[in-house]
């Protein structure tokens, strides 16, 4: 066969691998994105629910505003707000469309204090017993908190979740198999070579490591093409959606694009190292 040939399918052989690797890492990558973003839009629903204090008519504001104190400087409060019944008129006008004084002839509602929570206190048992403290102070008149949807999330995040590992795994053991086999393909047509190299007395370290640094390469080259598509696909979704960025945590996205790299290097050069073990440890005849 003409050296000119050889040479042609080499390349031809090791752009396969390229496109191969890429895409597999790409779709890794794209499940990682998924994963965050949805982690993200459920800590930003958590956060945004409510736990309502509402007080008595007769409660002095002092005492409200050292209740709202109290509770503003909590680990695990992410703020505390009061709410005057005249602003919860005006909010309550905004939501419904019609000023309940004109119908009531007075205004319902008590002044009250909104408080929201980091996402990992959001739980039945934590909500109830923060509820439980604050029921016991003589100013308040009730505690509410929208109990349905927290139980909402605690039972679909259970399923997600295992539904979102189970994928995972089946996505990531895909990966590596797809990985290992586009690199054994492209190092088949040198199989002779390894032979040939063996024969005449090189060492097997010796033969096998301009192969597994070039699977490396070839790794670190597939890593950062699949990490620039990543980039691009996050570039156009955050324009078409703008509500994407306000989810999105920078340090994660990079941590995300830093482990991609890392999986392409390592399977790459594991899979070109057991790759040419392989043929290695195999007779001529068997080469063929």
């Amino acid at each position: 066969m003409p050296l000119k040939v050889k040479i042609r399918k080499i390349r031809v052989s090791w752009f396969s691998a390229f496109l191969g690797i890429s895409l597999v890492l790409f779709l890794c990558g794209a499940l990682g994105l998924f994963l965050l973003h949805a982690s993200a839009v459920e800590k930003k629903i958590k956060e945004s629910l409510e736990m309502d204090i509402y007080f008595k008519d007769e409660a002095k504001l002092p005492d409200m505003l050292r209740l709202k104190s109290q509770f503003e400087n909590k680990p695990y409060v992410i703020k505390a707000v009061y709410v005057p019944k005249e602003e919860g008129l005006k909010q309550m006008q905004k939501s419904i469309g019609e000023k309940p004084e004109d119908i009531l002839g007075f205004n319902p509602l008590p002044n009250a204090v909104d408080i929201n929570f980091k996402a990992e206190y959001v739980s039945i048992d934590s909500l109830e017993k923060i509820k439980k403290i604050i029921s016991q102070d003589v100013n308040v008149r009730e505690v509410d908190y929208d109990d349905y949807t927290v139980k909402s999330i605690a039972a679909n995040e259970r399923v997600v979740s295992l539904v979102l590992l189970a994928f995972a795994i089946l996505v990531g053991s895909v990966s590596i198999a797809q990985i290992n086999n586009v690199i054994a393909l492209s190092l088949y047509s040198r199989r002779f070579v390894i032979n040939s190299m063996q024969m005449v007395g090189a060492t097997r370290g010796f033969i096998r490591a301009p192969f597994v640094y070039r699977g490396v390469g070839l790794g670190l080259l597939c890593s950062i093409f699949a990490c620039a598509l990543l980039a691009a696909g996050l570039y156009i979704l955050d324009n078409k959606f703008p509500v994407l960025m306000e989810v999105q945590d920078a340090t994660k996205i990079a941590l995300l694009f830093a482990c991609v790299i890392i999986l392409g290097i390592t399977i790459s050069g594991l899979s070109s190292y057991i790759a040419v073990s392989r043929y290695l440890r195999m007779k001529l005849d068997d080469l063929f």
